[in-house]
Order: C-alpha cells, then sequence, then structure tokens
C-alpha cells in the first residue's frame, strides 16, 4: 500500500492511524517502517492523545520505552475523557448532610472538576453569638454550592478494579435559615480541603473522605467524613474502535 502512494498519515472517525494501530498491536517494525515513509511519530489521535499517551493510557511498558526511545513526545494538553455524577453523605457527631454531585473528568492527570448541592435535612442546634455577652440558641438549615477541583493517585490495579487516594479542594458558598424566625445565617465563602480514599471500577466508584468544613458555629465540629458513590460515563470517541474484536474475519 505503501509503495502504491498510501497515505501514512490517513485517520478513521476515531482518530486513530496506522502508526497509533501499530503501537495497540506492539508492532514495532510497523512503527519503524511507518515512519520511513513519512509518519510523524507524534501525530495526534486527538486534541490531546497521541501514539505515545496511547501506549501509557494500555499500559504498554515495552511500547511506551521504545516510543521514547525514537524520540517520541507526550501531547501535553489536557483531555477531557468523562462525565461523573453521584450523591454523597458527610457526618460527625453533631450532624448529618447529604450532597448530589456532577462533573467532567480529565484523563491524562487523574483530575476532575464537579459542582452541586450540600445540604442538612434535619436542624441542628446552634448559638450565635451576637455581642460578648449576648447569643441566640436556634435550630439551623444549611446548604452549601460547591465547586471541587481534585486529583487521585492510583496505587493498585487488580481485574480491572482500580484502588488509590484522592485529595480535593472545595470553594463553597454556604447559607442557612433558622427555623421559626426571619434570622438567617450570614452567607459564607469556604475552602474545605479533603483527602481520602477511592475504589472504582469500571462505570461506578465508592470513595472515603476526611474533610475540614471552617463554619466556625459555635458547638459544631469542623471534622467530617464523607462517603460517596460515584458514576462515570466515558465521553472518548476512540474507545469503541480500540478495544473492538472482529470475530468473523
Amino acid at each position: 500500500l505503501l509503495d502504491k502512494g498510501a497515505d501514512p498519515e490517513i485517520q478513521n472517525k476515531s482518530g486513530q492511524h496506522a502508526l497509533s494501530m501499530a503501537v495497540m498491536n506492539g508492532h514495532t517494525d510497523i512503527i519503524e517502517l511507518l515512519i520511513e515513509n513519512g509518519a510523524d511519530m507524534n501525530q495526534n489521535i486527538s486534541a490531546s492523545t497521541n501514539a505515545l499517551d496511547l501506549a501509557k493510557e494500555m499500559e504498554k511498558d515495552e511500547m511506551l520505552a521504545y516510543l521514547k526511545e525514537i524520540g517520541a513526545r507526550r501531547n501535553r494538553a489536557p483531555e477531557l475523557s468523562g462525565l461523573r455524577f453521584g450523591s454523597t453523605i458527610g457526618f460527625n457527631t453533631d450532624e448529618v448532610n447529604f450532597g448530589i454531585t456532577g462533573g467532567v473528568s480529565e484523563m491524562k492527570y487523574s483530575s476532575w472538576a464537579t459542582t452541586g448541592l450540600i445540604f442538612r435535612p434535619i436542624p441542628v442546634r446552634t448559638l450565635r453569638s451576637e455581642n460578648d455577652t449576648l447569643s441566640y440558641q436556634y435550630w439551623e438549615k444549611r446548604y452549601l454550592w460547591p465547586i471541587t477541583l481534585g486529583k487521585q493517585f492510583r496505587l493498585y490495579s487488580l481485574d480491572g478494579r482500580d484502588y488509590g487516594v484522592r485529595i480535593q479542594g472545595t470553594g463553597a458558598l454556604t447559607w442557612g435559615s433558622y427555623r421559626g424566625s426571619d434570622s438567617h445565617p450570614r452567607v459564607r465563602y469556604l475552602f474545605i480541603p479533603s483527602a481520602g480514599f477511592f475504589w472504582r471500577k469500571d462505570f461506578a466508584g465508592i470513595t472515603v473522605d476526611y474533610e475540614y468544613v471552617p463554619l466556625k458555629v459555635y458547638g459544631l465540629s469542623p471534622h467530617r467524613f464523607r462517603l460517596g458513590l460515584e458514576f462515570y460515563i466515558d465521553l472518548r470517541k476512540r474507545t469503541k474502535f480500540t478495544y473492538k474484536l472482529i470475530d468473523w474475519f
């Protein structure tokens, strides 16, 4: 085909080209042949992925080492790889709250961004200080609108299940109401750091985090644990082509 003038850089609907197909199948001789005939070893598959990124994604260590040896370079652009959504429950000895989340995942750097709503369904008793000598007691409901940036570090993988740790930083706007009163808690902006563990398999995962929530409300501890159930939707077009088997051929 090359002798007849075939274009070595032509791509299919998912962005795959001949060199990336050779990478997926471990054919170093074909890679050398394609490069000799004008193929670019750094040609993109998508705006954020090339053959070297693909080898790393598929955990082909020998191919990864080979490509680096012949001078291949990574595409450093982040890759929007999927959607994520789920629900959480946060708790300590003082309160319980629930949350719903939704956002996007970035595969190359194992990071994500989410938003949602956290709410306390059952009011808790709090004290609000008016001055040095006067405080009022209220039954408080509380809401938070969080925007979270996070990153995970996979420590172990077995049979398609991933285990690891994760860190997050959350900026949250919080407001609330007092039961039976026209008064309201002050609207505030909080920074909430958190860290924990994750378990994931295919399209679902479980998370366990510790978080520090500096509400500074008398009688409420800022230390909380949060359990989460998350679901993932892969947006990468190449997925359905990369692992397809043609049984009838």
